[in-house]
């Protein structure tokens, strides 16, 4: 969350992985989920514990002061995940810290990284990377960074810019089969692309397209294929739709979620394709508040912004508990980004969606925080992670401020790192209607 360091064009680049292991008339369908009798087990689902996770922080801090590892992620934001095949975890992460980090000293009473922009300094700043974490049988350590590195030694983002001034910003991720029915999986990005042409207006930048990113999953060094989706309706960035905050399968549909991810007042909106046709920009439909179509310009949301009431964040995501699907979120919008973390609840990915409910007030956001501008974002539910103890939920923090992110983050690295807690979900009765006299 910071201006980007654009590193001098070379002819050739050399993949790493740094650690120890390796529009025309809408077709439109009515078919929804779940079912009528799945609808009929649904239950209003609330969160009735949130616990910190201080042993799954523990292992990105672990990883990120491990300077023996060399050139790897010291810290970022992002944090959407997808469990592979194998087992392993794949760690979509954004804005990355690459190179060593200090410890405490006279000056710095945390851990701390030199500027990349200081001479000498070993430290670097890209737009997007991965993390690869071990299966949970194999311990669970995370081991690799992704990223790319230049034959004159400067490391670049793991997915390249696709033009100047705009950078792939990450999203959610899945492990899919390649196309429909087909038994060789690969692993699917729901990136953004983002500008930095509009720094007044938007200071982090503002997304302008969403991309379906494929990857090979023998081969991470670079994509088999991007393809871009439809941004409508209409040319105002603050009303275009952008999809990849969340994603999940079901009944043979793999649903991705979004909204209006440059709108203060954001609203969320869903599409969905038959599980295996996320390269296929034509097999993707949405949401039109009746149905689905082939036309976005037609999309509805499943959660719109209602003063005061009701809405999401950019990172907001989704999960399934049987047959409840239950929403986390920062409450209402961008500018409550300190406010607490909230939920919903609905019987369908397409709503109607209860709620907020409220989740857990980050300590590290309360009252503003070390800085008094500290603000929590990307809420995601790591499904993969469930234990008894619960759901896990990370969130990232970072300061609000552009002109003292910089200088906020590389003083204290653990401000720009992950942070996780544990929520446990309990069905709730539903209130009886009131009596009509």
């Amino acid at each position: 969350m910071r201006p980007a360091i654009r590193p001098r064009a070379a002819l050739a680049i050399t993949f790493v992985v740094a650690g120890l292991a390796p529009a025309g008339c809408a077709a439109r369908s009515n078919i929804d989920v779940p079912a009528t009798a799945q609808a009929a087990a649904c239950a209003p689902l609330r969160v009735t514990s949130v616990t910190p996770d201080f042993g799954f922080g523990n292992l990105f801090q672990n990883y990120g002061d491990q300077n023996l590892l060399g050139l790897h992620w010291t810290g970022g934001d992002g944090t959407w995940s997808a469990r592979l095949p194998d087992g392993q975890t794949l760690w979509n992460m954004g804005d990355t810290f690459i190179g060593l980090v200090h410890p405490p000293d006279a000056a710095h009473p945390a851990w701390w990284r030199q500027p990349p922009q200081t001479p000498g300094s070993q430290s670097w700043f890209i737009r997007n990377s991965g993390l690869i974490q071990l299966s949970p049988a194999q311990g669970g350590l995370i081991t690799s960074t992704l990223y790319r590195i230049s034959p004159g030694g400067s490391v670049w983002s793991w997915l390249a810019e696709p033009g100047p001034r705009l950078r792939y910003g990450p999203g959610a991720a899945i492990a899919e089969p390649a196309a429909p029915g087909s038994s060789r999986q690969v692993l699917r990005l729901f990136n953004v692309v983002i500008s930095d042409r509009n720094r007044s207006r938007y200071p982090f930048g503002f997304d302008v397209g969403s991309v379906v990113v494929t990857y090979d999953l023998t081969d991470f060094s670079r994509p088999r294929s991007i393809v871009s989706l439809p941004a409508g309706p209409g040319r105002d960035p603050a009303h275009q739709v952008f999809f990849g905050s969340g994603v999940l399968t079901a009944d043979g549909f793999t649903y991705v979620f979004g909204g209006t991810a440059n709108d203060t007042q954001m609203s969320a909106y869903l599409a969905r394709y038959r599980t295996g046709a996320g390269g296929d920009p034509s097999a993707w439909q949405y949401w039109d508040g009746g149905g689905w179509a082939s036309d976005i310009d037609v999309a509805a949301p499943i959660l719109p912004y209602r003063v005061g009431r009701t809405g999401v964040s950019p990172g907001y995501s989704v999960v399934r508990q049987g047959s409840t699907y239950v929403l986390f979120t920062v409450a209402g919008q961008h500018g409550s980004d300190i406010g607490p973390i909230v939920s919903y609840w609905a019987c369908a990915p397409t709503g109607p969606w209860h709620g907020p409910y409220a989740v857990y007030q980050p300590p590290q956001t309360a009252g503003g925080g070390v800085t008094g501008n500290m603000l929590a974002y990307n809420i995601h539910v790591h499904p993969e992670w469930t234990t008894g103890t619960g759901l896990l939920l990370s969130y990232d923090i970072n300061d609000a401020l552009p002109s003292a992110t910089a200088a906020v983050i590389e003083a204290d690295v653990n401000l720009y790192r992950p942070q996780f807690v544990r929520v446990k979900l309990r069905p709730v009765r539903r209130k009886a209607p009131h009596a009509r006299s």
